[in-house]
């Protein structure tokens, strides 16, 4: 048996679980600072895409191909899953993210995008036809209100409707990469993040290739916490630490506590974000995000306590 066909829902604890989906919080997290510091280094945000995804495709390419002895295990019918996933997890997630901060602010976007959580709810609704636990929408509620506290949408720019567009294509790109795992019969999660990867990598290079996504690389060095670090380092550590390892880790989290818990314990990002963001480059927190971050937890808190009774 492959290691990629363990059964992880029999052997992944709840705490485990839970450890391990703020662990994804915290590496999803590192991808802001690490971005900043490529693009102070001269690295253009389609650079930058392309790198990432790129580098991901290829290490997961890899690892399947070790896992798998040499042997890819996709077969005909995991094709749409793979495409699916590599379309909306990997490709608009983050191309539409992108698109959508040329004409909105970056609160504005990432509170969209994290309404995901409240789209996976509702399809896991209609999927199961068991509506969600008072408590579970509770919760969800707050969290929802304490990730738009932290990332403080209501000030700057005026909205501008394209960018609106583009910011809810990535959210459901992210209810893919929610939703996508927690089908029935998918292929193992090696195989499912290393071909996703490539379809996604492939559609990034097109937006690249066509010039709406500039590609720009640099050799110059980035600075993270005052220190200066190659582009290399930096890039590697976006690659596998930020992209591979989270996307891995999501799909074995999710098979144990399902898309929608993972979903509310993922809106810890904005709270590690705003750490990091501080820690590493200098930013500094506010009391809103700060009450803001409280609402996040209780939400959360909330939400498992409906799960449980459920």
């Amino acid at each position: 048996m492959s290691i990629t066909r363990l059964p992880v829902a029999r052997v992944l604890a709840p705490r485990a679980a839970l450890c391990l989906a703020l662990l994804v919080a915290l590496l999803f997290a590192l991808v802001g600072p690490l971005i900043a510091a490529l693009q102070a280094a001269g690295w253009s945000t389609g650079g930058i895409a392309l790198a990432r995804t790129g580098g991901a495709a290829l290490v997961l390419l890899v690892a399947s191909t070790i896992a798998d002895r040499g042997r890819p295990r996709i077969r005909r019918h995991h094709i749409l899953d793979v495409v699916a996933y590599g379309v909306g997890a990997v490709a608009v997630a983050q191309v539409g993210l992108i698109l959508a901060l040329q004409t909105l602010e970056i609160g504005v976007a990432v509170a969209i995008q994290f309404l995901a959580c409240a789209v996976v709810v509702a399809w896991e609704w209609v999927r199961h036809r068991r509506r969600p636990a008072a408590t579970t929408i509770g919760g969800l509620i707050l969290a929802v209100g304490g990730t738009i506290m932290v990332v403080n949408p209501f000030h700057g720019d005026p909205i501008h409707w394209t960018g609106i567009g583009w910011a809810v294509a990535s959210m459901l790109g992210v209810v893919v990469f929610f939703a996508a795992p927690a089908t029935p019969n998918r292929p193992s999660a090696l195989t499912l993040g290393a071909w996703g990867m490539v379809v996604g990598a492939v559609i990034v290079a097109g937006f690249v290739r066509a010039g709406v996504l500039p590609a720009r690389f640099s050799n110059d060095p980035g600075e993270i916490a005052g220190h200066e670090i190659s582009s290399l380092a930096i890039l590697v550590v976006l690659v596998v630490a930020s992209s591979v390892a989270p996307h891995l880790l999501t799909m074995m989290v999710i098979t144990r506590l399902g898309a929608t818990s993972t979903s509310l314990i993922l809106l810890t990002e904005v709270l590690f974000a705003g750490l990091l963001a501080w820690g590493l480059r200098g930013q500094p927190l506010t009391l809103l995000a700060a009450i803001g971050g409280l609402g996040i937890c209780g939400g959360i808190a909330i939400a498992q306590i409906g799960d449980v009774r459920a």
